[in-house]
This record gives structure tokens, C-alpha cells and sequence, in this order.
């Protein structure tokens, strides 16, 4: 299956990807609105308390949180179930939007909804938004947005959740399934480059993600994708150019930012860290007014919060986002690196050594940089690396 998507990529790509490379990078910066410095009414400082019985609302999937505890997304949980554990899910307010094709089928559309207010709210993409999407595509198989969601979702699931099998056959159904229904599409491209990286075949992405960008540059969410591919290869220049141009495209995304602050202050480029962690923090404080407990959330605030300086609300943030998803694996790798950043060195190991198992990512994380020669993080490393060889 790989090697057909790699064949129709390639295909696909020509020469194009050479322009998109030169034109990506001469590119200018859509300027963004200034921001004042973060509101003295903090949405996290002022919220109720969250009890662990509601971990499962909690950790926004794109980069997000494992799954719910006691939980396994890859443990042969069953659609139905997982479909009926979202029943109380609200449905997203906005009717699917996207690049690839909608639908005129009502069930499909419902499911469709209901997974965009799953993954509001948060929570494992295996256990609460691919089943959705999985329906949605039942009721109407040429319902191309919720394909190209449900690859997405599946490499999120796959990456970031110990998905296994399960996840990168969901995101290689969903790309082949695209690929039939508008093969030369944009959304065709984007969705081959999430299935690449649910497979860890990252140069592979990074070209089928220009590849959609060509046909399509506002291309919504592909920048920051793109950017990750970047991390993992440990191109950290381009990755610092793609989170800014994913933020500068789309002002709802709030990811981009506070990676791209950590990335510029591990660059040196501390005063534009400093302005990218405050612009940061103002989209994430408008994002957990809508899911306050969304760890994701949570933690990439703690990160800005840490650059700003701002002991006080950084620890306020990280402890709120442990409470909300105290056993997900991406919320304890991201609570390690707000802990390196407050110098709780051994606090910051306790959470990274049970955390995420990206080789790749670690090593190329300019927060833990300081980590690097110490002791239990080369241990760390060589388990991990045990593992992945075994």
C-alpha cells in the first residue's frame, strides 16, 4: 500500500516541489495583529478544579494526549462502543469545512460533528473521534473531508498514541479511499502525507505535503504538519519557517506558536521567542475558553508561560493539565520540558521517562537540550532505542 501512495506522490509531484521549496521560502510573513501581554483574568488561574473522572475530556489529539487512563486506543476497543461513549459529545458549531468534498447525507454530517466536538474537547483520536469519523464515512463513502479528518486523526493515533496496526490501517484506508475519490486533489496529497507519517516515513510526508501546497498554498493546517515532519528529520530551521507560515495562514491555529518559541529560543533568538511565546499564549487563552480541559491546552500555555517568565501561572497551568490527564503519555512528555524550563531537573525526568517514545522528537527538542548528557536521559534514550531495534 505504501509503495502505491509513493508511486502516485511521486507522480503527482513532478517538478513542482522544486518552485513550491523556492517560493516557501521567499515567502513573506502574513503579518499577524499584535497582541498585548496575557489578560489578568486567567481562564485556567480562575477555573474549577477538574477531578481525575474527567481525564477522558481532557488532551487535544494533534499532538496530544494518549489515551484516556485505563484505557488503550490500540487494545481492540470496538466502533460501537467508542461511538456510544460519545453520545453526549456537543456536535462542532460549524458545518465541515475543508478542501476535499462534503456531503449532502444528514447521518454522515452528524457524525462528522460530533467528531469535531470530540476532538474540542479532547482525548485519544482512537477511542473518541476515529470511530465517528469511521461512521461518517459509513453513511456517505465519498465524503471527502471526513476521510482526509479521519487520516489525520489515525497518524495522530499512530505517532502519539501507540496506535499499532489499527491506526496506520485506518490512515492507509482513509488516503487510498481520497486517492479514488479526487486523485489529483490537494486534500489527496495531504491526507498521502498523513498516512507517511503514521508509518514514520517522514521525507516521504514532507513531500507529499508540498505536493499539496502547490495545488493548494492556504491549504489549512498543512504548514504546521509539514513543520513537524521537519522536527522529526531534524530540520529545525525549516521547521521554525513552517510553524510560522501554519500561524501566519491560519489565525485559529494555536499550536504552531508555542512550538515555534521553543524552537527560536533553542536558536538563541531569545526576544522573538519571548514576543512568539505572548502571541502564543493569547490564541491558546482563547482556545480554553472554548475546552478548558483540553491538556494540550494546558501544557503549550505552561510552555509560553515559562518563556514569559511567569513562574506562578506556568506552574498553575501544568498542575491543571496533569489533573486533567495525569497518565497521558504527549501531556507528561510536554510537563518534563515546562519542568526543565522551571530547573526541577528530576521532576522533569520523572515525567519524560513515562512519556512519549519518539526517538526522533526527543533528541531534536531544543527544551531538553540541557537533559542531554545526564545521566537517566541517556539511559532513556537507549531503552527507547532498545525497543525500537527489538
Amino acid at each position: 500500500m505504501l509503495k502505491r501512495l509513493l508511486q502516485s506522490l511521486l507522480a503527482g509531484i513532478g517538478t513542482s516541489t522544486k518552485d513550491q521549496d523556492a517560493d516557501t521560502q521567499g515567502q513573506a510573513s502574513v503579518p499577524s495583529p499584535d497582541r498585548e501581554s496575557a489578560s489578568t483574568s486567567d481562564p485556567v488561574a480562575t477555573s474549577e478544579p477538574v477531578s481525575k473522572g474527567d481525564s477522558d475530556s481532557g488532551g487535544d489529539p494533534a499532538s496530544g494526549s494518549a489515551s484516556p487512563s485505563g484505557s488503550d486506543p490500540a487494545s481492540g476497543n470496538d466502533t460501537a462502543s467508542a461511538v456510544d461513549a460519545t453520545d453526549s459529545v456537543p456536535d462542532s458549531p460549524a458545518a465541515p469545512t475543508g478542501p476535499a468534498a462534503g456531503t449532502q447525507n444528514a447521518k454522515a454530517l452528524s457524525y462528522y460533528q460530533r467528531a469535531q466536538g470530540a476532538k474540542l474537547q479532547g482525548g485519544c483520536p482512537g477511542v473518541s473521534v476515529v470511530p465517528l469519523l469511521r461512521k461518517a464515512v459509513e453513511e456517505d463513502p465519498r465524503f471527502g473531508q471526513a476521510w482526509l479528518e479521519l487520516a489525520e486523526q489515525a497518524s495522530i493515533w499512530s505517532l502519539y498514541h501507540e496506535g499499532g496496526e489499527d491506526a496506520k490501517s485506518a490512515a492507509d484506508e482513509a488516503s487510498e479511499a481520497l486517492l479514488a475519490i479526487e486523485p489529483e486533489s490537494a486534500a489527496s496529497f495531504q491526507a498521502q502525507g498523513f498516512t507517511f507519517m503514521a508509518n514514520q516515513r517522514f521525507e516521504a510526508a514532507a513531500l507529499a505535503f508540498k505536493a499539496a501546497l502547490v495545488r493548494n498554498p492556504a491549504l489549512p493546517g498543512v504548514h504546521r504538519f509539514l513543520a513537524r515532519t521537519e522536527v522529526f528529520r531534524g530540520n529545525l530551521e525549516n521547521a521554525r519557517r513552517e510553524f510560522r507560515l501554519a500561524a501566519d495562514t491560519d489565525p485559529a491555529d494555536w499550536e504552531s506558536l508555542p512550538i515555534l518559541a521553543g524552537l527560536l529560543e533553542g536558536n538563541g533568538e531569545m526576544e522573538e521567542a519571548v514576543r512568539v511565546a505572548r502571541e502564543g499564549l493569547a490564541r491558546i487563552e482563547q482556545q480554553v475558553e472554548l475546552a478548558p480541559n483540553n491538556p494540550r491546552c494546558l501544557y503549550l500555555g505552561a510552555l509560553c508561560l515559562s518563556r514569559l517568565n511567569d513562574r506562578e501561572r506556568t506552574i498553575q497551568w501544568a498542575e491543571r493539565a496533569h489533573g486533567v490527564a495525569e497518565a497521558d503519555a504527549p501531556t507528561r512528555y510536554n510537563l518534563a520540558c515546562v519542568f526543565v524550563k522551571l530547573g526541577e531537573i528530576e521532576r522533569a525526568l520523572d515525567f519524560l521517562e513515562d512519556s512519549i517514545d519518539s526517538v526522533e522528537w526527543i533528541r531534536n527538542d531544543p527544551d531538553l537540550r540541557s537533559l542531554r548528557d545526564h545521566p537517566r536521559m541517556i539511559a532513556f534514550l537507549a531503552r527507547l532505542e532498545g525497543q525500537g531495534a527489538a
